[in-house]
């Protein structure tokens, strides 16, 4: 178990991780699993197993001196009385029904893990331990790291490189030069390995599986032509917001607020229309309000922020003396929960670093509003956050 790995991980933070304290560690492992499986057995709740196994052993540093104490141990042991035994830390017993798995037809046994218990004048004297096999294991696990990432970081330009196949999803597609950034880094932790080209790429191999970041984007095809959003296959919501052509606003572009029942017409025809449940043009002057009511909680929350930023874009696009889009949102789940946003144009137009009017309806602006911003990193997160109205 995760937990209990991390506690065994914590008993050797300082200490060198020389052939024979990783085995230790190994061995102090299975043992401490043995008896948390064994306290789960007995009816005890996981919550007391993982308690009291991780009081049977508190410190590792006695076995580590006695480690270190076995070559003078050796060369005095003619001087030591019969029928005395040196003092060592105990792990308590593992239940006799904990058994080691065989080992698999042609792979190496690893050692049966000792007891630490002070030896007997009966017992025979302990054999040294065998290196090699361990040397063998950290060797493979090498090799099968690197081939993981090779097959990572494959995955990860061959979907920064792969074109679309519709025209809607082929404006998901960023390009990239394939070059590396001077901000390339590659770490280690205790939360795995992650290689990062600088620009927005990594890859990432933890205890979770292997992560995938591609590109600058945030939304983007990967090497299958599957639509994601911050690496999840998108849902049909985002779809609707990638494959919106221009064309669909274009015949609105120009007209004014107070032609009331061409906005609201507008309104739901975009993304997220059909849980409009007002358009209201009648508040402050510039100022736009629609109601969204019971939006499906199987949506992502990020595909309705896209389709929010889209909306707004396009209505502000469309309508020339809109300043200001007014928004609450409830979902179906929890319709008391409101959410409000206000939307204004001098923000929207510093966000997108254009202005938004009738001129961007076209081939080109929803390039620009969508591939060259709302795809990008953390480009809709931060719009949202800043129309958030508490």
């Amino acid at each position: 178990m995760n937990e209990l790995r991390m506690y065994v991980e914590r008993l050797f933070e300082g200490k060198m991780l020389t052939a024979e304290n990783i085995e230790l560690k190994e061995e102090i492992y299975g043992n401490l699993t043995a008896r948390y499986e064994d306290y789960l057995a007995q009816g005890l709740s996981e919550a007391e197993a993982l308690a009291r196994t991780k009081a049977s052993m508190t410190s590792i540093d006695d076995m580590l001196d006695e480690g270190a104490d076995d070559a003078g141990a050796a060369a005095t042991a003619d001087a030591t009385p019969a029928g005395t035994a040196a003092e060592t830390t105990q792990i308590p017993p593992v239940a006799p029904t904990q058994q080691m798995p065989a080992a698999a037809p042609g792979v190496q046994q690893a050692p049966t893990p000792p007891s630490y218990a002070a030896a007997t004048p009966s017992q025979p004297a302990a054999q040294p331990r065998k290196k090699w096999p361990i040397v063998v294991g950290i060797v493979a696990g090498v090799l099968v790291l690197l081939a993981l990432i090779a097959f990572g970081m494959s995955l990860l330009f061959v979907g920064a490189t792969t074109g679309g196949t519709t025209q809607g999803q082929n404006q998901a597609q960023s390009s990239t030069d394939g070059g590396r950034s001077d901000d390339a880094s590659i770490t280690f932790d205790k939360d795995g390995l992650k290689l990062d080209d600088g620009k927005g790429s990594s890859v990432e191999i933890g205890s979770s599986g292997i992560h995938l970041e591609s590109g600058e984007d945030e939304i983007y095809l990967d090497a299958d032509g599957n639509l994601r959003i911050d690496g999840d296959i998108a849902d049909e919501l985002l779809t609707a917001v990638v494959n919106d052509p221009y064309s669909d606003v274009s015949s609105y572009a120009g007209m004014a607020l107070a032609d009331t029942s061409q906005v609201d017409e507008l309104v739901r025809s975009l993304p997220m229309g059909e849980w409009v449940s007002q358009v209201d043009t009648t508040g402050n002057a510039g100022a736009l309000g629609i109601s969204y009511e019971a939006v499906p909680e199987r949506y992502d929350g990020d595909s309705v922020d896209a389709a929010l930023v889209y909306d707004v874009a396009a209505i502000m696009c469309a309508v020339s003396d809109v300043d200001e889009v007014q928004v609450r949102l409830s979902e179906s789940d929890d319709p008391y929960d409101e959410e409000h946003y206000v939307f204004t144009r001098q923000m929207m137009e510093e966000m997108f670093g254009v202005t938004l009017n009738a001129d961007l309806v076209s081939e080109d602006g929803w390039n620009t509003l969508k591939v060259k911003n709302m795809y990008r990193n953390d480009f809709i997160e931060h719009v949202v956050d800043r129309a958030e109205w508490d």
